[in-house]
């Protein structure tokens, strides 16, 4: 790849080992190994594309790189990739500590993230409010770099059981969906 030719691959634009356009019209995204990168915006004309497929090779992904895929079911990123990973087509970082994108389609009233997260990067659940909840039992271990996303942190008995009242949101689950425990009203007598 040379900086300054743009090259078009299997349909997608290239300049200088980065993908920079896709057209409308293709559903299943498979970026070219020896790519290196998604540049921000690189998905901002289709609204039909549905999976995306990383090689190993891509190394840094703009941030807004998949802004607007509202048919996104799944990112695949290449188990020797050095950079990123992938859990039930959930971008991570390569450690698992970062929460870089979950797909349109997979964000609902509730998301549960995988173990071992401790941040949430700015858009990675796209731009409305929502709850993720954390299977970490200790309030603050996960930081959210969006102001419309709050965490619940996992208890399995009430937190509130006792009357204390513990800062932050926590749930349980309940027929596999999660449950936020609800404080108790104060009783006055």
């Amino acid at each position: 790849f040379r900086a300054d030719i743009e090259v078009t691959l299997n349909g997608l634009a290239y300049r200088g080992g980065v993908l920079v356009s896709v057209p409308e019209g293709i559903a299943e995204i498979v970026v070219i190994s020896g790519a290196t990168g998604i540049a921000a915006d690189a998905f901002k004309a289709p609204a039909g594309v549905e999976s995306v497929d990383i090689p190993a090779s891509v190394t840094d992904i703009a941030n807004g790189a998949f802004a607007g895929m509202t048919a996104l079911t799944a990112i695949t990123v290449a188990a020797e990739n050095g950079a990123y990973s992938s859990v039930d087509g959930v971008l991570y970082d390569k450690a698992g500590t970062t929460l870089l994108l979950v797909p349109a389609t997979k964000l609902s009233d509730h998301v549960i993230i995988a173990d071992g997260v401790t941040n949430i990067a700015a858009g990675a659940l796209g731009s409305d409010a929502v709850t993720v909840y954390s299977r970490s039992t200790v309030q603050g271990s996960v930081t959210a770099e969006d102001p419309t996303v709050t965490v619940a942190y996992y208890s399995e008995s009430d937190p509130y059981a006792d009357g204390a009242a513990p800062e932050g949101k926590y749930w349980h689950e309940v027929e596999g969906k999660p449950v936020i425990w609800e404080k108790q009203p104060e009783v006055t007598e």
